[in-house]
């Protein structure tokens, strides 16, 4: 009968206690993690992009335009966060 009970104790503590706390653990690193980095994305501003694009010259701005990187750009980036967020939840990722 103690046999059972160390058999369910062991697996026990192998697959709910150990999971719980890796998971916690890495829950705690990804939410300090993206805190951080909305803390320091909030310096960006309009202005501050205005400023920094302002140095294109028109030849640039052409193939910027004629590459429609306005539509592109932001959805390559919303993949790249979406990517991010999937592959940190612990079932799928």
């Amino acid at each position: 009968m103690g046999m059972i009970f160390n058999q369910i104790f062991s697996w026990l503590l192998r697959t709910v206690i150990f999971k719980f706390v890796i998971f916690s653990i890495l829950f705690f690193i990804v939410s300090e993690f993206s805190s951080f980095l909305i803390s320091h994305l909030s310096v960006l501003t309009p202005d501050s992009l205005n400023q920094a694009l302002s140095g294109f010259t028109p030849e640039i701005w052409f193939f910027v335009d004629l590459l429609r990187l306005d539509v592109g750009l932001p959805m390559i980036f919303s993949a790249y966060i979406l990517r991010f967020s999937i592959r940190r939840i612990p079932i799928i990722g």
